[in-house]
């Protein structure tokens, strides 16, 4: 415990096997078309995607993005791109609560902004 303890920060053996971290095609569509997972938009786009291209692997890993932004739309096809260059933010969870995946961890915080300043407007108008 105490050697795994004292090893540097982003320390990786040297045989480590290599990996390819994904995040689900139906997470991807989700945040970039802005719904829940489970919205029927997201159902009606991976059908799409999938009678198209084939497998959500295939699609993830292997069609050209051209192709993926020609059927999905240029979101799609960024957030895809994103996922297979690694730029994805991870928050691990912790006691109980579930860790999050953000392909664009901005937007929220942008738009949340946007509307803080919108009210603030608004308020004072009277």
């Amino acid at each position: 415990v105490e050697e795994l303890a004292t090893r540097p920060v982003g320390y990786q053996p040297e045989n480590r096997p290599p990996y390819q971290m994904l995040v689900p095609l139906m997470e991807i569509l989700a945040e970039a078309l802005g719904v829940g997972v489970s919205s029927q938009k997201v159902q009606n786009e991976y059908n799409n995607l999938t009678e198209n291209f084939g497998s959500e692997f295939k699609i993830l890993l292997a069609v050209s993005l051209e192709e993926v932004a020609k059927t999905a739309g240029e979101r799609v096809a960024e957030g895809i791109e994103k996922v297979r260059e690694g730029e994805i933010v991870v928050e691990p969870g912790y006691d109980g609560v579930f860790g999050t995946v953000k392909i664009w961890p901005f937007d929220g915080e942008r738009s949340r902004t946007a509307q803080g300043k919108a009210k603030q407007k608004q308020m004072s108008l009277f």
